[in-house]
């Protein structure tokens, strides 16, 4: 399953460097793809405004039938987001406690991510304490959400530079190699290179049926057809649109933030 899961990550390194969602920067660490950086800034009218979160995602070589375990590594005053950075979401883990398809990628799960940091849901928290003052005692989180986000997040309170182990964004290219299938090659820039405009690597993308119509024994038996359908099923575009709860109305939105259950966070 690593091939596939290769040639998928390289797909959606390029999504990453090309179309972004809003409000987020993230790049693999290293040529072996399975870990990657990203900074999400805070969202507009919440305490996090103004801030940069770091976020460390790592795959496996199940990825996407599996999803990827994503940790906050800049604190943050949150109920759902507990003092060791784990995330409480949907987006997060598998069926029937989570909501995570193959057709999900790592853009929608930091768009996710993002929604959660504006929207809260207090119902479902990590953090007891924390929940309990964003219910009854709203101006208590703001100040102390806040306060810790000037204290962590804020550029002039942060290194300027990511660490060794972050590394920089990765260069993104493709190159054809036969007449059906397109495979990314991810290299490091060169130093002070002037050509960093990165070519549309979705371009060549194309449109299929779900994901899951393929089962996870007709994946084990036939690698490669299940290759080319995973990488084409990749799309620039924002998933279908999810059901929210938890804490509020339902609204119609394009992800899924609200976490079912308590247990294994």
């Amino acid at each position: 399953m690593s091939g596939i899961a290769t040639m998928r990550i390289k797909r959606e390194a390029a999504l990453l460097a090309n179309e972004p969602s809003l409000g987020v920067t993230a790049w693999p660490t290293d040529d072996s793809l399975f870990t990657f950086a990203a900074e999400i800034e805070g969202p507009d009218a919440s305490p996090y405004e103004h801030g940069i979160f770091r976020l460390s995602a790592q795959l496996s070589d199940r990825y996407p039938f599996e999803p990827p375990k994503v940790i906050f590594t800049t604190r943050i005053h949150h109920p759902n987001i507990d003092s060791s950075g784990r995330i409480c979401s949907d987006v997060l883990k598998m069926p029937p406690k989570g909501c995570w398809s193959p057709k999900m990628n790592l853009n929608t799960v930091f768009a996710a991510i993002r929604l959660l940091m504006a929207e809260p849901n207090p119902d479902d928290p990590l953090e007891n304490e924390i929940a309990d003052e964003f219910k009854n005692n709203r101006a208590v989180y703001f100040q102390k959400a806040q306060s810790m986000t000037k204290q962590y997040a804020v550029k002039s309170n942060i290194s300027a530079a990511p660490t060794k182990d972050e590394g920089k964004p990765l260069a993104v290219s493709m190159q054809p190699i036969n007449s059906t299938v397109d495979r990314l090659h991810v290299t490091a820039p060169a130093a002070e290179s002037s050509s960093s405009a990165l070519p549309d690597a979705t371009s060549s993308m194309t449109e299929t049926g779900p994901l899951t119509t393929l089962d996870r024994t007709q994946v084990a038996g036939n690698e490669e057809v299940a290759s080319e359908v995973v990488m084409n099923n990749v799309k620039a575009s924002a998933p279908e649109p999810l059901k929210l709860g938890g804490g509020g109305a339902k609204k119609r939105i394009g992800l899924s933030l609200s976490s079912k259950s308590k247990k294994g966070k």
